[in-house]
């Protein structure tokens, strides 16, 4: 009996199916929600921040039945933009317009494909989307022809490392947009993104995809994101931009660093750069001579960066060296004693790579951002090396660098001994220089004011006789001579208010590829 009711069964569940074939039962794979509308093949929609992905509306069908009055077969994501739900508009929404049609600036809604019968779900406060809203930071970028990035703002006004914060960017959707971008965030220190925290999500806790932006909307993104507990530098540098997989959307007005990133902000970290000294630049009061003869008074009575100490670990160095600056309206007055028993450098052009044998080196960061900065060296021959960098970049990691970057600056060297000449004992050298204003592209080619600062490194490279190397530097390097957050301190003073600046000559900004390598 029991086998004769099984066959039953069986035989009336195939005539089932053999009358209903469209009626198919289909289950989700839960935390791979299905392309949002518009959005190309592969990208995904986020599910709101804190809930599930097996409890997202649009992850959940009813229990694998159509909803009512929509056609068999047809999935609950399949319903066309525009159209109502269950047939029958929303609460006070007119008959056959999309949820996207509310006055902006109230919630979303229903989010599409939610079960009739849930409560509307709220848009979080901290994600707040609408016409309207002034950033207190402004900032304008564009990427693509299709969304305008306006500034943002920010709940702390400095940092320290391992603490959260919460920014808000300002949006404006230029055109109708047809695909779901990502929106990418990244807080990392300046150095070539070490120590890195990301924040990765869809506009408004995935609640307002750009497919649904109108043009002239101004779109408003809070994120809450963490400064990494061993993070290093002065400034955790805020990068954002958009993307969809591997692709992102080209920045098209403002800076960005080459990865299609805007620099959306830079907040100061407390604690997390090392103790570095201080040198007093004062005002150039009497003529002085590029020579490379030190013998002017005010050379005489310029403060000393004192001796210069070993790159390991800043222990003492076999020579000596010192350095010392001035300034006045046209530049910057850079002098360099070195001692030496063997003064030796064969390289004979402009950019050649110096530092491979005997030079000094200055770095300046003239904004202090850790990113934009010049370097500038020469070697006992009076061979100048100069480089221009746009971003910060590890040894080995030079690609940046503009070789055609060549300021006028006047350089020269006096050496009391013989140059190449190992076989006698030669006493050491002196360099002189003056770099004109127009070379430190960061502080626009424009001369400094009284109580100005400036961060600035100097190094000398010196090979003694017997000895593989024995560099020194004003301040220890920490591992890497362009550490930009060991960068000791300039600081300007002594202009007399009678002495007003000159215009500088405008410095040009058209990048050119380096070609020579560099350290």
């Amino acid at each position: 009996m029991k086998e004769k009711s099984f066959l039953f069964l069986v035989a009336l569940f195939v005539l089932v199916c053999r009358d209903e074939p469209r009626r198919i039962q289909v289950t989700p794979i839960v935390g791979s929600p299905p392309p949002s509308f518009g959005a190309p093949q592969g990208s995904v929609v986020q599910p709101p921040m804190g809930m599930p992905p097996a409890q997202a509306p649009y992850a959940q069908p009813m229990m694998g039945q159509p909803m009512m009055g929509q056609p068999i077969g047809q999935p609950l994501m399949g319903r066309p933009m525009g159209q109502p739900m269950v047939g029958q508009p929303m609460m006070g929404q007119p008959v056959g317009q999309p949820m996207v049609g509310q006055p902006i600036g109230q919630p979303v809604g229903q989010p599409i494909g939610q079960p009739l019968g849930q409560q509307p779900q709220q848009r979080p406060a901290a994600a707040p989307v609408g016409k309207g809203g002034t950033p207190t930071y402004r900032l304008e970028a564009e990427f693509g022809d299709k969304i305008r990035y306006l500034g943002y703002d920010l709940d702390k006004s400095s940092l320290r490392a391992g603490e959260e914060f919460t920014i808000t960017h300002y949006y404006q959707a230029i055109k109708e947009i047809p695909e779901n971008w990502k929106i990418f965030i990244h807080v990392e220190s300046p150095y070539f993104g070490f120590h890195r925290s990301h924040g990765d999500h869809f506009p408004a806790e995935g609640q307002y995809p750009t497919n649904r932006w109108r043009p002239g909307e101004i779109i408003k993104d809070t994120a809450t994101l963490r400064v990494h507990p061993n993070f290093i530098g002065r400034n955790a540098k805020v990068w954002s931009g958009f993307y969809i997989d591997e692709t992102r959307l080209p920045v098209t007005k403002g800076f960005q660093d080459g990865e299609q990133r805007i620099l959306s902000a830079m907040i100061p970290v407390m604690g997390a750069a090392p103790e570095t000294k201080s040198l007093e630049v004062v005002w150039r009061k009497g003529a002085v001579t590029v020579d490379g003869v030190l013998n002017e008074d005010d050379w005489k009575s310029a403060p000393s960066t004192g001796r210069f100490v070993s790159v390991q670990g800043g222990g003492p160095t076999k020579n000596r060296t010192e350095a010392k600056m001035l300034w006045d309206n046209d530049g910057l007055y850079v002098a360099y004693e070195c001692d030496d028993e063997d003064i030796k450098s064969t390289f004979t052009k402009r950019d050649d790579p110096l530092w491979e044998q005997e030079a000094v080196e200055l770095f300046v960061d003239a904004s202090g951002d850790e990113m934009t900065y010049a370097e500038f060296q020469v070697s006992p021959g009076g061979q100048m090396f100069d480089a221009w960098f746009t971003i910060y970049r590890p040894p080995g990691e030079r690609g940046g660098d503009i070789l055609g970057y060549n300021p006028p600056i006047d350089a020269k060297v006096k050496i009391d001994g013989t140059l190449n000449a190992s076989t006698d004992v030669d006493k050491g050298w002196t360099v002189e220089m003056k770099i004109p204003w127009s070379a430190f592209r960061d502080a626009f080619g424009k001369a400094p004011k009284n109580g100005d600062a400036w961060r600035a490194n100097l190094y000398r490279v010196d090979k003694p006789q017997g000895m593989q190397g024995d560099d020194g530097a004003w301040n220890v390097p920490l591992g890497d001579y362009h550490a930009l957050h060991g960068f000791g301190t300039l600081r300007f003073s002594g202009r007399p208010d009678s002495a007003a600046p000159t215009t500088p000559a405008k410095a040009s900004t058209k990048p050119t590829k380096k070609s020579a390598k560099t350290r």
